[in-house]
């Protein structure tokens, strides 16, 4: 019996893992591994605004509670009866939500990497947790000479610079960039009037690995695990875009709706140059409807955005947007 015991439980954190899955894979399209679990762990204030987020209404949290309650009905009586727990009727309901609710889940297109099934995925290896090769590491560890600094004739004058991050933006949004999805014409249309780069390339798959490369000009590639998120390893690169512009008299800004404490956002940009860093607690976004990582929409980003700007009038400005409300899985603000 114990035998059995251990063996039952270990089969039900697999269908744990499965299901959890299941529900990251359908919201954010990334799948569940166990690195991540690790990292992700310790945000208890995003992990609660992701199943507010499920459970955006009394009636929502009500039907997730019972339907939890059944699946621990039936897995307690799995896991302490001798018998066999193919004949319970709370095990043919359970069967019966799901199916259903599987029929009424959107379809969606997915990679392979979706096709894989859960339990290789969670305990498969990243290959940022692989070692380097010796060969590898003895060529980073070549200091390269260095380039003589050269001026270029330019303009007199110095103007704003607005750098918008916009989160899980990818070619196949644009008829222009890819020919596949017509999703964003007005971004093509301002796209043909200025300067578009057609190879120019993601330089990382995560949002902070985007900021690391985007801000610092340094390959986010992870300097070790003595650091829990990659914002720690990069506190103190040898220069920042933010740094650089400060020291030709620009004022720099980070404005963003999401919350900056989630992996420590908020401190890294100040580490690294910004003077200015807001987050989804200023006081401008009071009132709004919230998103993914206490996120206000996008509108509001922007209109804040304007309001800085009048404010920054005495020297030019650098200013970084970041937008949120277009995380996975797009979900519009207006219609819900």
């Amino acid at each position: 019996r114990p035998f059995r015991v251990v063996l039952r439980l270990a089969l039900l954190v697999c269908l744990l893992i499965t299901g959890l899955d299941l529900v990251i894979t359908h919201q954010l399209w990334t799948r569940l591994t166990w690195s991540e679990l690790r990292q992700f762990a310790g945000e208890f204030s995003a992990i609660t605004g992701f199943v507010q987020h499920l459970f955006p209404n009394g009636w929502t949290m009500l039907a997730g509670a019972l339907a939890v309650g059944l699946v621990v009905l039936v897995f307690a009586r799995y896991v302490r009866d001798d018998r066999s727990s193919l004949h319970s009727w709370p095990l043919y309901l359970l069967i019966g939500v799901g199916v259903v609710g599987c029929e009424l889940v959107e379809t969606k297109e997915y990679h392979d990497t979706f096709l894989q099934n859960s339990i290789q995925v969670f305990f498969s290896q990243s290959t940022s947790d692989t070692p380097y090769s010796k060969e590898f590491a003895k060529a980073l560890s070549v200091i390269p000479p260095a380039e003589t600094a050269s001026c270029s004739k330019a303009m007199q004058g110095r103007t704003d610079v607005i750098l918008v991050v916009f989160e899980s933006l990818s070619m196949y949004h644009s008829a222009l960039f890819s020919g596949i999805n017509d999703w964003m014409p007005e971004f093509d249309a301002v796209s043909k009037t200025g300067v578009r780069f057609t190879n120019f390339y993601a330089n990382g798959v995560t949002s902070e690995q985007g900021l690391v490369a985007l801000l610092t000009g340094e390959p986010p590639i992870a300097k070790g695990k003595e650091a829990k998120t990659l914002f720690e390893q990069f506190r103190n690169p040898a220069d920042s875009v933010p740094r650089m512009l400060r020291g030709l008299g620009y004022d720099t800004l980070f404005l963003t709706t999401g919350n900056l404490g989630f992996l420590d956002k908020g401190k890294w940009l100040k580490d690294i140059g910004f003077e200015v860093v807001e987050g989804h607690d200023a006081p401008a976004y009071q009132g709004l409807k919230r998103y993914h990582f206490d996120a206000a929409p996008d509108d509001a980003l922007y209109a804040r955005a304007l309001v800085q700007l009048q404010q920054h009038r005495n020297a030019p400005v650098f200013m970084a947007l970041e937008t949120v409300s277009t995380h996975l899985p797009n979900v519009d603000p207006e219609t819900g």
